[in-house]
């Protein structure tokens, strides 16, 4: 597999058939690493993550009162 056969792939079979709030989680495969042209700087990537993380991430830690703690 190479990096354009990835990203065809995540076009055309993985993101129709994924949920709109799922995330997507990759190792350190050479073929998921991408160069192009208008890179993220990785301040904006960092600050788009926090604002949407903790949607994702609740905890329940203590079960008399039901306490959810978002981390």
């Amino acid at each position: 597999m190479d990096s354009r056969r990835l990203e065809e792939w995540f076009k055309s079979q993985l993101l129709p058939n994924i949920r709109e709030d799922s995330i997507i989680v990759l190792d350190n495969a050479s073929y998921h690493r991408v160069e192009y042209p208008e890179k993220v700087l990785k301040t904006e990537l960092i600050k788009t993550v926090d604002s949407v993380w903790s949607k994702f991430i609740t905890y329940e830690v203590d079960e008399t009162t039901k306490k959810k703690i978002i981390i």
